[in-house]
């Protein structure tokens, strides 16, 4: 959707914000879908300012009509960034007959639709997952970042990760922006905590290199278990990081902390990965209740009694930064 600066849809929107009906009904005259199906940066669509009330009481409901006789019906099954529907805004606010018609025609939007949606939360799916794009990128040639190439060519279990990271459950990894990016990062951290435990540096101060013991050396094979191991990934974000820790880290478990909404992130239990495996805590980094609560999820964590916790990082800002 467009975000063209004075497109008819932002022009529309900027409209919308301004309760200035007049030149709402102005520009859907004259720019019909080109204007009523365009979302905001904000993931809103004009139907779902209107569901809102937009325009005041007196032309909300002129409004609504101008958008559905502009076509804006076929963005009724549109969702926001929380995942709500301009019928759901509208049962939100009490408007129970407007949100019963908008039901109506979100239904009839989404039967429709030429793509498919996530059974769990509803939102679109792409027709094919961005990791597959960086993997065809990687085999052929065009992609050398070691990290990345270790990622999709690292070990005979790549393209069973690769598989399992694009089912509808992980979504949400598959709508990152800066996918290579992320992957980049997230891989650094993973992949440098696998050569760490299979014997290689540890410390390096003032020139003294000292070496694990040779008893938890781990061969690079991904069969090789880490069962036993908490991984504690701090400003989790959409949890990419704890993703690909879970496909890469078998037996691991994983706590992510970050202060986004949990709707937000891939659907681990749908996927397999249940609260032993995976377990997101809501929270301030900053808060002293955290501590505790890493405390009780390490507690919950039974493996022969022995855990070995490492934290994880890569998107701590400000005093956390390094």
């Amino acid at each position: 959707m467009s975000h063209v600066k004075n497109s008819p849809g932002l022009l529309l929107h900027a409209a919308i914000e301004d309760n200035d009906f007049l030149e709402c009904q102005r520009l859907l005259k004259e720019f019909g879908k080109t204007a009523s199906m365009v979302k905001n940066r904000s993931g809103t669509t004009p139907l779902m300012a209107a569901a809102n009330g937009a325009c005041g009481r007196e032309n909300n409901i002129r409004l609504v009509e101008a958008l559905l006789a502009a076509g804006a019906k076929e963005s009724a099954a549109e969702r926001n960034k929380n995942g709500r529907t301009a019928a759901d805004i509208a049962k939100a606010r009490g408007a129970l007959e407007l949100s019963k018609r908008l039901r109506f025609l979100e239904t009839e939007a989404a039967g429709k639709e030429s793509f498919s949606r996530c059974k769990i939360c509803k939102a679109k799916l792409r027709r094919r997952s961005k990791l597959e794009f960086v993997r065809d990128k990687v085999f052929r040639g065009e992609e050398t970042n070691p990290l990345l190439v270790e990622l999709f060519k690292g070990d005979g279990n790549s393209s069973t990760t690769i598989k399992s990271l694009s089912r509808p459950e992980f979504h949400r990894v598959n709508s990152c922006l800066a996918l290579r990016k992320e992957l980049s990062e997230s891989m650094a951290l993973i992949s440098e905590l696998k050569r760490l435990r299979s014997g290689c540096i540890i410390i390096q101060e003032e020139g003294n290199r000292e070496m694990m013991d040779k008893q938890d050396v781990a061969s690079s094979n991904a069969t090789v278990s880490w069962k036993g191991w908490h991984i504690v990934d701090l400003c989790s974000g959409s949890s990419l990081t704890a993703s690909l820790a879970l496909h890469l880290l078998p037996g691991a478990t994983i706590t992510a902390v970050d202060m986004v909404d949990p709707g937000k992130l891939p659907h681990f239990e749908a996927a397999g990965f249940g609260q032993q495996s995976f377990r997101y805590l809501q929270s301030d980094i900053y808060d002293k209740a955290l501590v505790g609560k890493l405390h009780e999820r390490a507690n919950e964590i039974t493996h022969s009694g022995k855990i070995t916790t490492v934290v994880f990082g890569m998107h701590c800002c400000g005093d956390l930064s390094f």
